[in-house]
């Protein structure tokens, strides 16, 4: 069996397997081969495994449409997902193809699809209930201080971190976790570098020619290159200053925080509403505790 594991924030375990051949399992170990280890007694778990779509059974109860079905702690979506929580554990199972995207019909399920649309959205509304939280942001380390630097997309938190590739000092790219006591914590998934990165690369003119030979090749939707970039065995360091790439005198910068990475995850808002219905998680408590934000100036 194909697998791996790592361990998110030192208090979710994460485990994704496949019983098939398959990629995605390649593009995990990939992305999450930063991450640490998994840790004992965990505050919750994350169990992922792609199987044949003539695995993925449900005894159910209840229709949501054509949708999903659901009974008690599970719920199976028309694509062939099905997810279900047992006490700390989700347990998610994916279809060996799924449709994605424009593509019309079925394909290899791709780790991007594990990655960015079932561990994150999933870790997005577990966080709270360890009094963390996602920022949309980037973080890198100042005197082993965390500097965060959120903003909308597109407005220049992967340009704005670049220049620490070499120094190891990088926390985060894109998604960096915050807890209520001032700390942040390593999200170290490689940093995804496009065409207009190449530029901003702290690298010379052979290096950075290599890249833009690549980008010609490459599908401007698709990354031209991971680069790994964190390097370190502490779990937490704390904030010393978060800025607002759109506005440097922001006076509201939990609600802005808290906009920004919910619009970032918003088309999966069906998905998460249904299986509040089914009891796989719970949204009151979300909303309720979903205010986190260390007390920083």
């Amino acid at each position: 069996m194909n697998s791996y594991s790592f361990s998110v924030a030192n208090s979710i375990n994460i485990s994704v397997d496949s019983d098939v051949e398959s990629h995605a399992i390649d593009f995990i170990k990939k992305i999450y081969s930063d991450f640490d280890s998994l840790i004992q007694d965990p505050l919750w778990n994350i169990n992922i495994r792609l199987s044949t779509e003539s695995c993925i059974k449900l005894d159910a109860s209840h229709k949501l449409g054509k949708d999903a079905i659901y009974n008690s702690n599970s719920i199976k979506f028309s694509s062939g997902h099905l997810f279900s929580v047992v006490d700390n554990t989700i347990n998610v199972t994916i279809p060996q193809k799924i449709k994605r995207g424009r593509v019309p019909f079925k394909r290899l399920t791709p780790g991007r699809h594990v990655s960015d649309e079932i561990i994150e959205p999933l870790l997005k509304f577990i966080l709270p209930e360890l009094s963390m939280s996602f920022l949309h942001a980037s973080a890198y380390l100042d005197n082993n201080t965390a500097v965060i630097t959120m903003g909308w997309r597109g407005t220049g938190k992967t340009m704005g971190i670049l220049s620490h590739i070499k120094s190891h000092k990088i926390l985060a790219d894109d998604l960096v976790i915050i807890d209520t006591q001032g700390y942040a914590y390593p999200y170290p998934r490689p940093i995804r570098i496009y065409s207009y990165n190449i530029s901003s690369l702290p690298y010379g003119k052979f290096e950075k020619l290599k890249y833009f030979i690549k980008s010609l090749l490459t599908p401007h939707w698709q990354p031209v290159e991971y680069i790994h970039y964190y390097n370190s065995s502490d779990t937490k360091f704390p904030i010393s200053k978060i800025d607002y790439l759109n506005d440097e005198n922001c006076s509201n910068l939990p609600l802005v925080s808290r906009l920004i990475t919910d619009y970032e995850y918003s088309y999966f808002d069906n998905v998460m509403l249904m299986m509040h219905v089914a009891g796989v998680i719970h949204l009151e408590s979300f909303v309720k505790k979903n205010t986190i934000f260390p007390n920083i100036k």
